[in-house]
This record gives C-alpha cells, structure tokens and sequence, in this order.
C-alpha cells in the first residue's frame, strides 16, 4: 500500500457522460486530499471515455482503465480493487456525488475507531434536481441486521483492506448488498460516520436497472435462495421484511 494514497476511490464509468463530470467534480473538491481516483471505463459509448481520459491527464491522482469488452459494474470494481494502492476503499459510481468534507470525516471517524466499515447518510435526487428524502441509516449494523435490510448506501461505505485484504464483487443483482453482507460476515459490524448533514448524492434514474422493481425483487429473491442459500421458508421472511422495508423507504 502507498503511505501517499489513504484512500482509492473506485468508480465505474459507462455511458453516463451528462452526469461524469459532477461526480468527478465533487472527488476533487474533497478536503481530505491523499485520495486515488481509479476511473474503469466499460466501454463508454457516448463520450465519457475521452472525458475520463482528459481528468487522467489532467490531474495524477487519477486513474484510467478501459475494459476490453463491456463486462459489467462487477468486474468494473474489481479491475478498480487490483489496481487499488491505498489503505481504505471507497466507491462512488459516475451519477453520483459527495459532499466536500466526506473524505475527511469518515478518515477520521475509521482511524479514530479502528472500524473496518463506515457508512454514511445520504440524499436521493431525481434527475430534475429534486429532493427525493434523506436516508439516515442507523448507528451501527452487523450481518443478521443487513439480512433484513440493506443498511449500506453504496455511495458512501468505505472499507479498511489492512483488515479486509480479498473482497470482490459477484456477477449478481444488488452485487453491492452482497458484497456488503460478505464484508460483515468478516468485520462483524460496521458503523455510521457522524455527521449534522448527509455527505453523499445518490441520484435516482428513471432508466436505471435498479429502478426496475420487478427486476430488483427478482434479483433479491435469488440472492436468498442461490448467492446466500437459504430455505425457501427462510428466503420468503427475510424477501418479505427486505420488501416491506423497500416500500417504506419510499413512502
């Protein structure tokens, strides 16, 4: 690991060349700044491979890579975790963005904890800029409690791979519930990085493949069943609370 780069921040890039630039913008805006910015690009067609180049050259602590054959936001991550250098990862995918001080709060909260996994609260947009709610996780989560809910907003987890060394993304629907779930069954828990606001932006696409509910439940349902491998009896109560609590969150 480099003792100049504390944290690699993986984002996958595919097509998303209206919304690249903010979520890059809002990387280089951090007030914590010994960061890597590892860009895969998985075959963009739009554009935003010629913008993530550009920002490559444009500044070193950003990383380019360019898939060979569109693979997928599971193997983009994982091309991003070869390559990554420093102690702490954090992922950010390319509609998104974060608050300036995101980086330097939840650093801090990690090493001042010693915590594995941190989190953070979060605010959902719609494509026009509009609110949508804050989700405010709660403090602390363990592997029994993601089994009901996914607690972890992607946008804003960030891991320790001193004591977290082999995680991977699978090929698999919510690849990034699993592969929270995964690192609980390791550290244990993870914690909620205080704070008066939300520090991440997760923007809520119409044509997004997770806005598809037929599709997420369909992917949920063999995430019980297959990836996890539960009972058809333990799959259907855990489906059905992961359900209940998905329709709440948007009420």
């Amino acid at each position: 690991m480099s003792d100049l780069v504390e944290v690699s921040i993986i984002m996958p890039l595919y097509n998303a060349a209206p919304y690249f630039k903010g979520s890059v913008e809002s990387v280089l805006a951090q007030t914590y700044e010994r960061w890597e910015l590892l860009v895969v690009d998985d075959c963009s067609t739009d554009g935003s491979s010629e913008l993530a180049y550009e920002y490559s050259l444009s500044d070193p602590r950003i990383k380019y890579y360019k898939n060979s054959v569109n693979s997928g936001v599971a193997a983009s991550r994982n091309v991003g975790l070869e390559h990554a250098v420093g102690r702490f990862v954090a992922f950010l995918d390319s509609d998104d963005q974060w608050a300036v001080e995101k980086l330097e709060c939840q650093v801090n909260f990690a090493l001042r904890h010693t915590i594995a996994i941190s989190y953070a609260s979060y605010i959902r947009v719609s494509e026009a800029g509009k609110q949508l709610g804050v989700i405010k996780p709660r403090a602390t989560v363990c592997y029994r409690d993601m089994l009901y809910k996914n607690h972890i907003g992607n946008l804003t987890a960030m891991y320790d791979r001193v004591k977290l060394p082999s995680l991977r993304f699978k090929a698999a629907g919510h690849e990034d519930y699993l592969f929270w779930l995964e690192a609980l069954q390791t550290a244990g828990s993870a914690a909620c990085v205080p704070s008066d606001k939300p520090l991440a932006k997760y923007l809520v696409r119409a044509s997004s493949l997770s806005g598809n509910k037929f599709k997420a439940a369909k992917w949920q349902w063999e995430n019980y069943r297959t990836n996890i491998g539960f009972g058809l009896l333990r799959s259907s109560f855990y489906f059905t609370c992961y359900a209940v609590s998905s329709l709440l969150r948007k009420l």
